[in-house]
């Protein structure tokens, strides 16, 4: 589908008031103000889209990091397993894409296989609207930051995410849990370009000369 082809639809405003909606029983923050429901789906009708829903590092072609992956395998605790969160598929009735949670649904798969059934956090919301689209990119990121610390390259990515749902400087530093200066300086860095971002996340002190020759 074109999310730019449809222009119905409405999305609880992308402010303030978007805090106090309840999260997710995992404590992830929810930002659309949309129906919600825990139901079990098989791993099979469960879906990536990358290029949609993920602003973390992942392997090319994938929705996911392999070493993480493999990581949370290796330490594998279903005590500890939290729901991934999905939308309904627009192009594909029955299926459902996964928005946030990616890691954990793939570490989920490799365990117990294909065919097994998981409970998800299903998000009825139609992402063919380009505002609820966007809200809901939004949330995935906000689950981002609550999960792990990000890296740089993350990082720049989630404020151009924020920039172009038309947040201001202080509300994304107040998302982020960063000053507006630090969030300019991250702005900084996005006119050095791809190349010098990657650098950072390698040498993660060049960090602030990078935003300082932005």
């Amino acid at each position: 589908f074109r999310p730019d082809a449809y222009q119905y639809g409405t999305v609880r405003p992308l402010r303030r008031e978007a805090e106090a909606l309840a999260p997710e029983p995992s404590g992830e923050p929810n930002v659309v103000d949309v129906p919600r429901e825990r139901r079990t789906v098989k791993l099979a009708d469960l879906e990536y889209k990358p290029e949609l829903f993920q602003a973390r590092d992942a392997d090319a072609g994938k929705a996911f990091n392999e070493t993480r992956v493999n990581q949370l395998v290796r330490g594998w605790d279903p005590a500890q397993f939290s729901p991934a969160s999905v939308v309904p598929d627009p192009d594909n009735a029955g299926k459902y894409i996964v928005y946030r949670g990616h890691h954990r649904n793939e570490a989920y798969r490799r365990i117990y296989g294909n065919d097994a059934n998981v409970e998800v956090n299903i998000v009825n919301a139609d992402i063919r609207d380009p505002a609820v689209l966007r809200a809901i990119q939004l949330e995935g990121d906000a689950s981002n930051f609550k999960t792990a610390l990000p890296n740089f390259r993350e990082t720049v990515r989630a404020v151009q995410r924020m920039e172009s749902l038309g947040l201001s400087e202080m509300e994304i530093a107040d998302r982020l849990r960063k000053s507006a200066g630090e969030v300019a300086s991250l702005q900084d860095a996005e006119r050095l370009g791809a190349a010098a971002i990657d650098r950072v996340v390698v040498e993660p002190g060049l960090g602030p000369y990078a935003a300082e020759l932005g």
